[in-house]
């Protein structure tokens, strides 16, 4: 499971799986003491796009041919879930959009994933996955963060 050791939204790095990894404004999503929003034990939960803007950054050092991860809606609030992913490889970013989720009060378990195919990429990576919807809560976990070089 990929997971900060945060019990309260923060900013923070730890490596994981041979990653680097950094995350602004986020926390391990088994520190909501109410509900459980994980998907595969722990995870990490992103909370808004406005400042601060939550992300989370993984740097990949010997290229990435495709990567994929879950995702989900955290928290009840009905705000549509806007998130975006950034693939940032020799100088060029590529912008992905992860399609609006979670709208309507109430808990969603679906569990949804992002899959990169390609092309390749050498080389250092760095993908960030980002708020970048309305102000305010809309939470989103990810978990099970996979790849390939």
């Amino acid at each position: 499971a990929l997971s900060t050791s945060s019990s309260t939204y923060s900013d923070g790095t730890y490596s994981a799986q041979g990653v680097e990894w950094s995350f602004v404004h986020a926390m391990n999503a088994t520190a909501v003491t109410d509900a459980d929003y994980t998907i595969d034990g722990a995870g990490v939960l992103l909370r808004r796009a406005n400042t601060p803007g939550s992300s989370l950054t993984g740097v990949f050092a010997n290229g990435l041919s495709a990567f994929s991860f879950e995702y989900r809606k955290a928290f009840t609030g009905g705000t549509p879930r806007a998130y975006k992913v950034d693939v940032t490889a020799n100088g060029q970013t590529v912008t992905y959009d992860i399609p609006a989720f979670g709208e309507g009060s109430g808990v969603q378990a679906t569990v949804y994933t992002f899959t990169y195919s390609g092309p390749a990429l050498t080389g250092s990576v760095t993908v960030k996955i980002y708020a970048t919807g309305a102000d305010g809560n809309q939470q989103m976990v990810i978990d099970n963060f996979t790849w390939s070089v």
